[in-house]
């Protein structure tokens, strides 16, 4: 690198015009300078999570998941955020740093592509990646693309460099590259590959060459080991998701990944160019260059060529026979062949060395892509990953081709003149439409799944979840968890996608009876994204559990000037979340409008604050009717015979229309009402009145006398001395004593009476969260200790117990001392049943052992043998 910098120093004419890529490659990232892929966001959480001491998690207190396939990245951010700089302040400075950073070794490569050649082409590179959009946009991404070019083309640099000294030390920049992805080991096997053959080319020993395999396969080893021993498994989780579990044919030529190298190939005009990239590879004299192009020529041949199906379905020849599978693996084979031979072929010239590495990095890079079945993402994330070695050959082939035509015009390529010049203009230029074109519709298309999109569905079901008084952390069903995470740490996510999910990431959407235990039996949600083409490939919508269990909620507003919908919809609650089959009334406040709804029960079990906000609650029956009618409820409250405030409840909360409530089930309106400032201190009488589409419904129990004048309208119920209201400050007085009840409850056993009265002691005071986030961390701590001590008492339930410690406070004290003992004698009866086959006991020990030590990474993996067992042999888990 620093030769590279010298050098570039010292012909200050190539500096300036690297100089002046460098500025184009900032202003080409700023374009999407306020663009992030939402998998960034599951990277940062993890070097936030990291900074913070939690280890490397998807979300604190959570399991030990390798969610992220960019470890080195994760440790570079997570250093940052050591200093609370976190990775949407850094991500994007480092990504355009390491791409200008690549600018230089490209161009030093290919000045050693071209050792006596003193003109232009060395730039030709550096331009081409100032232009590049596959570098720009996914450096700007917030992942580790640009980083991976970088060292990529550094330890190509540096290999090339030790080759012709002896010095194994290019081994540590191809073992970064490990660790930055874990396909980088298929680069570095690639550039071990030819470090040994140069050196034993150039007859040097081989102690080079077992040095250097030393240096890369030692820390490879021992970062195994040690990933064996924290996940439990040999590979990143993302591994699992996105390779090992989908059912693709990899190298079949309609296939994804194939289907998207060709997208790549079209709209970058990289396949147009490919005989440039041969060129500059191979040259274009003498036998072995006319050899390869006359080899790529054919290949070309039977890629225009695509078979008689093409011809027989645009009826240009409807008789042909269908093309046979042998011709479509044959063209696979050719292609994969020729583009692994190639380098050797031009392996002769010692100036074609950071050719060869180019061309067989960047075949790496083809070949991977394929194999992983493509990539989800807008704009060839993969294909971003070989645009350093890629712009190395192409300068090298604008080089070669120019100086043909300039020999074919003048007689000499000693300097170029108009025909040279013309035809090395005319190829840079091409680089313009293609990347122009891919920035711009990516700029006006890829607005979906950012971190700032998923965030709108993140905000919008947390605020249900608010508006709905839900108690225990949010369980989410969705595809997109890089907002989730990093915005709503501390939710329990079922991982659509698996990334960051181990039981999603080993099962398929056709294991359907994996799905109904997991999904909908261990985990069930209370919020799902399910639409479009990620219902059809769940098939969510075919189980009973979701038709049954989940309705869609209302779309939300959308991010202003996006391009899709203004509404998203395809968000779904759990229905219980807001209904009850629980249809018991309490005799004593229940009330029935003639032909309308029917009270159950109202309650204010809290006092309420003059000039806050109130807890209220109301139990209805829909009218009768299919569908049931529409109607309105107002409660107010009374003093005398005057209402001093009134309130319309919205039913259903307008998430759940009345005609979709079932027969059966009753609505829980749990409501967060505003009391007016000026209401005087007491008791008040509470009273509900329903409207129709006609107006009042009369209650079933009116007053007899028919001169009774109503306090709101004809057609009232009225609940005497319901509410109390009391001053504000009396509010949060009284809430404060039951905060400190609840941790007397606690200290003495009573851990459900203990919960119960922390619940009521924020009934007093709704959605103020400043209170009670004061009063939590001692709550938390002494319900912890609470279910801790409980499970000394109640061996049977211990782990039930301890789990709910953890979810109070997972680094409390005593949860630590009676978990080790209690998680060793489950560890111990959970490898008992392995080893006799009781795959169901097996399950519920190491299941029930997570729930409050979920940094058991082995456990999981047994778990998860276990479960797969028991699914197999048609039985449930006994968790």
């Amino acid at each position: 690198m620093r030769e590279a910098l010298r050098e570039l120093a010292s012909r200050r004419d190539h500096a300036a015009v690297v100089v002046l890529c460098a500025i184009v490659v900032v202003v080409h990232q700023l374009v999407r300078w306020h663009w992030f892929i939402d998998d960034a966001g599951i990277v940062f959480s993890y070097a936030r999570n990291l900074a913070a001491g939690e280890g490397i998690v998807a979300r604190p207190g959570g399991e030990r998941i390798e969610g992220v396939s960019d470890p080195l990245w994760v440790v570079l951010l997570a250093l940052f955020q050591v200093v609370r700089i976190d990775g949407f302040t850094i991500a994007k400075p480092l990504g355009m740093l390491f791409a200008v950073l690549t600018l230089p070794l490209v161009w030093k490569l290919s000045r050693l592509a071209m050792p006596r050649y003193e003109g232009p082409a060395p730039l030709f590179a550096p331009l081409f990646l100032a232009l590049n959009s596959q570098l720009a946009l996914w450096s700007t991404s917030g992942l580790e693309n640009g980083m991976f070019v970088f060292l990529l083309c550094w330890a190509i640099l540096r290999t090339i460099e030790d080759a012709s000294t002896g010095r194994p030390w290019s081994a540590l920049l191809w073992l970064a590259l490990t660790w930055t992805r874990p396909e980088g080991l298929l680069y570095a096997a690639a550039g071990g590959l030819w470090f040994m053959v140069w050196t034993a080319k150039d007859g040097r020993p081989t102690r080079p060459a077992l040095q250097w395999v030393a240096l890369l396969a030692i820390p490879t080893l021992v970062v195994e080991a040690l990933r064996v021993w924290y996940f439990a498994w040999a590979l990143p989780n993302t591994w699992y998701a996105k390779i090992e579990s989908r059912e693709a044919q990899r190298f079949s030529w309609d296939a994804r990944g194939w289907t998207q190298v060709r997208e790549w190939a079209a709209d970058t005009w990289n396949g147009w160019l490919a005989p440039l990239y041969v060129a500059g590879l191979a040259g274009t004299r003498g036998r072995r260059a006319t050899l390869v192009l006359a080899t790529v020529g054919f290949l070309g041949l039977t890629l225009l060529w695509p078979g008689p199906d093409a011809l027989r379905d645009l009826s240009f020849w409807p008789t042909l026979p269908p093309t046979p599978d042998w011709y479509e693996w044959a063209r696979v084979g050719l292609i994969v062949g020729v583009g692994a031979a190639l380098p050797w072929w031009a392996a002769h010239r010692p100036r074609s060395r950071p050719l060869v590495m180019c061309w067989h990095t960047a075949f790496v890079a083809i070949v991977f892509s394929v194999y992983a079945d493509g990539d989800w993402m807008g704009g060839f994330r993969w294909m971003s990953l070989m645009v350093g070695p890629l712009s190395v050959l192409f300068a090298s082939g604008v080089k070669e081709v120019a100086d043909r035509v300039e020999r074919s015009a003048s007689g000499s390529a000693l300097q170029w003149g108009a025909a040279g010049w013309t035809t090395a203009a005319v190829l840079v230029a091409s680089q313009l439409p293609p990347n122009f074109t891919i920035t711009r519709d990516h700029k006006l298309h890829n607005t979906n799944e950012t971190p700032a999109r998923v965030k709108m569905r993140v905000d919008y079901t947390s605020s249900i979840a608010r508006r709905l008084f839900v108690d225990e952390p949010i369980v989410n069903l969705d595809m997109d968890m890089g907002a989730h995470l990093w915005w709503r740490p501390d939710s329990v996510d079922v991982d659509m996608a698996g990334l960051v999910d181990i039981p999603m990431s080993r099962h398929t959407y056709k294991d359907r009876a994996f799905i109904e235990q997991y999904v909908f039996g261990e985990q069930r949600p209370m919020f799902g994204h399910v639409h479009g083409w990620w219902a059809k490939f769940s098939g969510f919508p075919t189980y009973g559990a979701w038709q049954d269990e989940y309705f869609e909620l209302p779309p939300y507003q959308e991010l202003p000037g996006m391009p899709l919908p203004e509404k998203h919809v395809g968000v779904w609650a759990r229905r219980d979340l807001l209904m009850t089959h629980d249809l018991t009334p309490d005799p004593e406040r229940t009330a029935r409008f003639d032909r309308g709804p029917a009270v159950l029960d109202v309650e204010a079990p809290a006092p309420w604050g003059a000039g806050r906000r109130a807890y209220f609650e109301i139990k209805v029956l829909p009218p009768e009717g299919d569908p049931p009618p529409r109607f309105r409820l107002i409660a107010f409250l009374v003093s005398g015979r005057s209402v001093v405030a009134s309130f319309e409840l919205p039913m259903g909360h307008g998430l759940l229309p009345i005609g979709a409530w079932r027969p059966g089930e009753a609505f829980v309106g749990r409501y967060a009402l505003p009391v007016p400032a000026g209401l005087a201190p007491g008791r008040y009488d509470v009273g509900v009145v329903a409207l129709g589409a006609r107006g009042v419904v009369r209650g079933s129990d009116p007053p007899a006398s028919e001169f009774y004048t109503p306090a709101f309208a004809r057609g009232e119920v009225i609940w005497p001395r319901v509410v109390e209201v009391v001053a504000n400050d009396v509010a949060v007085a009284r809430a404060d004593e039951m905060a400190k009840d609840a941790i007397a409850h606690a200290g003495a056993g009573a851990c459900g009476p203990a919960e119960q009265t922390w619940r009521l002691a924020r009934l007093h005071l709704p959605w103020d969260d400043g209170w009670a986030d004061a009063h939590a961390p001692a709550i938390d701590s002494a319900l912890a200790s609470c279910w801790a001590n409980r499970a000394t008492v109640e061996p049977k339930q211990a782990a039930k117990h301890l789990a709910r410690a953890h979810r109070w406070d997972r680094e409390n004290e005593t949860l630590r001392e009676v978990g080790s003992e209690v998680g060793a004698q489950l560890w111990r009866e959970g490898r008992e049943a392995r080893s006799a086959g009781n795959w169901a006991v097996a399950y519920d020990r190491f299941s029930s052992l997570l729930q409050f030590q979920p940094w058991r990474a082995w456990a999981r993996r047994y778990a998860e043998e276990a479960r797969d067992h028991v699914l197999a042999n048609g039985t449930t888990p006994e968790s």
